[in-house]
């Protein structure tokens, strides 16, 4: 595996360890960030809408 790949797959890890938390309407959003601004953008994203409380 080349470590281009490897870093892809731990960031797209990271990206569905919180979207798998988030709420349909949330993980929503989340999907149109990652499509327009990529996927770092997503994972901020997403990670700002775990911690916030429900």
């Amino acid at each position: 595996m080349t470590p281009k790949v490897r870093a892809l797959r731990r960031l797209q890890g990271k990206y569905m360890g919180y979207v798998r938390r988030l709420k349909p309407a949330e993980k929503a959003r989340v999907r149109v960030v990652r499509e327009k601004q990529g996927m770092q953008a997503a994972i901020r994203m997403a990670a700002s809408l775990v911690a916030r409380p429900s």
